[in-house]
């Protein structure tokens, strides 16, 4: 599915990639995994079939999501006949800060490197594009829920953020300092230290963080701190059940980390799990009346 958002994506841009590509039937010389043979038919008779872009996804599940896999793009060129260069600042930008979503998974792609080669045999030169394929899986689980409560005032307080895991960011998008992007995830969960338990409930922190992602730095740092100052001054965000979740407990925003792989916000967020004890119906009860007033 990733594969044909990719294709897709690529091809939605023809009017950039058109100068530099060659066409394989109606379609721009973009290919996953493998380029057809040179025989094949279907490449236009008579016209180079030269550049062509062939891409290469490797993705892997990590219990972090901090990096889930690789994206590498292949640009093809005939040797002499195109400029590199020129091909890869046009093809780079197209998917660098992208966000592809399949089903309840979505994938960041980021600019890693760029590296020229040669295949001298074949009179053929170009590059390949790397990419960093950043996971942002939903995080909601069961009740209660301080991912899916968080991303409920996320979108009240700041209702131009697209809110991964809240609503439909649709299949290909780019956050944009207008339309940011805002991910919250669990980093842990453990036993409240400040908080005693009573017999009907249990105290939980969980540690969670949110990644802000737009395209300017001071943009980012300005809406971690905005999100940060709304939660501390509501203290607390009710829950479906009448119970709370305290949100403004040893929060911190570190404006230098990295949006995609560590977060700029962190939130002590701290819940009560509520011990409701079913009962029976209650048997053998008798009645005596004590009253011996005359």
């Amino acid at each position: 599915m990733l594969e044909e958002l990719i294709f897709k994506h690529l091809q939605s841009f023809r009017n950039d990639l058109e100068p530099y590509l060659a066409s394989y039937g109606d379609y721009l010389a973009i290919f996953a995994g493998k380029a057809p043979d040179d025989m094949d038919e279907t490449w236009n008779d008579g016209k180079s079939q030269y550049g062509r872009i062939v891409f290469y996804l490797d993705t892997n599940t990590d219990p972090e999501r901090e990096v889930s896999g690789k994206l590498a793009v292949d640009v093809f060129c005939e040797d002499g006949a195109q400029n590199v260069g020129e091909i890869e600042s046009v093809v780079r930008p197209i998917i660098n800060g992208y966000f592809f979503s399949c089903g309840d998974m979505t994938i960041a792609a980021q600019w890693h490197d760029s590296r020229k080669f040669v295949e001298p045999t074949n009179k053929v030169c170009g590059t390949t594009i790397s990419y960093d394929l950043y996971a942002f899986p939903s995080q909601t689980t069961c009740d209660p829920d301080p991912i899916a409560l968080l991303n409920l005032y996320t979108k009240e307080a700041i209702p131009n953020a697209r809110v991964i895991g809240l609503e439909d960011t649709g299949e290909i998008f780019k956050p944009t300092n207008d339309i940011p992007a805002i991910y919250w995830r669990a980093m842990s969960v453990s036993k409240c230290a400040w908080i005693l338990d009573t017999f009907s409930c249990s105290w939980q922190t969980m540690i969670c963080r949110a990644h802000i992602i737009a395209e300017d730095n001071n943009v980012m740092a300005s809406t971690a701190r905005r999100l940060d100052n709304a939660l501390t001054l509501q203290k607390s965000l009710l829950f479906d059940n009448g119970t709370t979740l305290r949100v403004d407990r040893n929060n911190q925003v570190n404006s230098g980390a990295d949006p995609m792989k560590q977060g700029q916000l962190t939130v002590e967020a701290t819940y009560g799990i509520l011990n409701i004890i079913k009962s029976g119906k209650i048997e053998n009860i008798y009645y005596t009346d004590t009253d011996r007033r005359g």
